[in-house]
């Protein structure tokens, strides 16, 4: 079995029935890295100096400080500022055109991207590369994968570009059409109620009360930025 650490969560990710499997793997990748990365591995010299480089993205700080971990936060942070206080020290007379933008882009929070999601973005794609591989040999994964409820479009979009690359020629249509029936199952109800919804504006339809279609916006873009749309 390949990389047994990473088929054991997508097993259980995909024994749950209800929304995207690969949302929730997300999900725990997720906390796993910011876990790691708020525990002793802030101690680490190693990580600190990745950490320095990368940085965090605005939508993962908040997630760090909600943690209630002040002291690995702030040994980042003194780490981080001082980095930064290193930039406002040099002597910008002497430092040549070429250089100005690179020096510019690290005054930016994650310039280089963020830490955490990096981890979480190397791992998810180890993931998809198994969820191909067991698509492809376990008769038993396949029924799971049929039983989902929905798969958002981002990660359906990371799974099918996965297949494209690792799947034998006569494999990639037979996934594609699995995966893109089980979207489906969410993407149709969706496109009758937004419909529904646009059509309530039109004159004709005055007066006709709302159902589900009240909240097809907001499922909508739930379901398009890989939220529950329920």
């Amino acid at each position: 079995m390949r990389e047994q650490n990473y088929t054991i969560p997508i097993n259980e990710a995909y024994e749950v029935y209800d929304g995207c499997p690969i949302c929730r793997l997300y999900q725990k990748l997720e906390a796993d890295s910011l876990s790691y990365v708020m525990g002793a591995a802030m101690m680490e010299p190693d990580v600190r100096i990745e950490t320095n480089r990368f940085g965090f993205c605005k939508e993962h700080f908040p997630k760090m400080q909600a943690m209630q971990k002040k002291l690995p936060l702030a040994l980042m942070l003194e780490s981080y500022l001082a980095d930064l206080k290193a930039l406002c020290d040099l002597d910008y007379e002497k430092v040549s055109k070429r250089e100005f933008p690179s020096i510019a882009e690290k005054f930016t929070l994650a310039a280089d991207g963020c830490f955490v999601c990096n981890q979480i973005e190397t791992r998810l794609s180890h993931c998809c590369s198994n969820i191909v591989y067991l698509w492809e040999r376990e008769q038993e994964f396949r029924d799971k994968t049929a039983r989902q409820t929905t798969f958002c479009p981002t990660h359906l979009a990371k799974l099918l570009s996965c297949a494209q690359s690792e799947l034998p020629k006569k494999l990639i249509g037979p996934f594609f059409r699995a995966h893109c029936e089980v979207a489906k199952r969410e993407l149709v109800p969706l496109c009758e109620d937004i419909s529904k919804f646009c059509k309530s504006f039109d004159h004709r339809f005055a007066g006709i009360p709302m159902g589900e279609e009240r909240s097809a916006v907001e499922r909508t873009i739930a379901y398009l930025t890989g939220g529950q749309s329920k």
